[in-house]
């Protein structure tokens, strides 16, 4: 047995959970697993961009796919919300199911995408209160004011909030796009690539906030940045060409892989020169 094989067998019990729990869009679900995906699969003619992924998700945890342009992460971001219907499978969000109610399962989405959409001639404070009536369809009430707020102050962007998009920095589009993604009490966030194109220090305070937001949410978030998966998730499922090869803590995955450089020295000389001699010349 292989080694991915050996950690997919780790994941064992999220496919057998995924089998007992899935039902076809009724409203029920595992309270400590609220995301459950069973054996979902895009197919695109005769090529398969995601092949029967299955996984499940904690509330408070954060679930990176990690893996290389055109692994498949997208694709199953794309199913997960509804832009694309799974050819097969299905993912069973809150009790909902993608394929049997969508409308529901997009209730309880907040989507942050790969590239900020957003109005450049919009203030930061008027795309979340748009976003909360579009989300929410209520007129302008008091728990608005305060929940628009309350996210201005968690993305860092209260002092800038009547800023026109087209006079925001790169980090702070895509801190308004995380604030977007947690208007209306959503419980699952998706992030795809939420780092894209950012500056180092952009990128560190995008990490720091995504470990904010994670409190009673379930995280789902696609990155090609290995450093990025270990600081951030509890759990990587790392896709190659549309199927999972590996499904673990980033620790146990590490283990397993091992990380860093392996050095091998042959000296010219061996038989000549002692272990000393050897050590020195490191």
């Amino acid at each position: 047995m292989n080694s991915s094989t050996e950690l997919l067998g780790q994941s064992g019990r999220d496919k057998q959970r995924s089998r007992l729990s899935l039902n076809d869009g009724k409203k029920s679900y595992d309270p400590k697993h609220p995301i459950l995906v069973k054996e979902m699969t895009m197919q695109f003619g005769t090529f398969k961009a995601v092949d029967k992924l299955t996984l499940s998700v904690k509330r408070g945890e954060i679930m990176s796919l990690l893996g290389h342009n055109g692994a498949g992460k997208t694709t199953a971001i794309y199913m997960l919300t509804g832009m694309l219907q799974p050819s097969e499978g299905d993912a069973n969000l809150y009790g909902a199911s993608v394929r049997a109610s969508i409308d529901e399962v997009r209730k309880s989405i907040g989507l942050c995408q790969q590239f900020d959409v957003l109005y450049d001639d919009i203030s930061i404070e008027a795309h979340l209160e748009m976003a909360y009536r579009i989300r929410t369809d209520q007129p302008v009430l008091a728990e608005e004011v305060e929940e628009i707020r309350r996210i201005l102050q968690l993305v860092m962007l209260t002092e800038h909030k009547h800023k026109m998009v087209k006079e925001c920095s790169g980090g702070m589009k895509r801190k308004l796009s995380l604030g977007l993604a947690l208007i209306g009490a959503t419980r699952t966030i998706i992030l795809d690539e939420p780092t894209s194109g950012l500056d180092v220090e952009s990128r560190r305070q995008v990490w720091n906030l995504i470990k904010k937001i994670k409190e009673d949410r379930s995280i789902i978030m696609s990155t090609q940045h290995i450093e990025e998966a270990d600081f951030l998730s509890d759990r990587v499922c790392i896709m190659s060409h549309g199927k999972i090869i590996a499904l673990d803590t980033p620790q146990n995955i590490k283990k397993r892989f091992g990380v860093g450089y392996n050095i091998f020295v042959e000296p010219r000389y061996a038989q000549q020169q002692s272990n000393e001699e050897i050590v020195e010349l490191l």
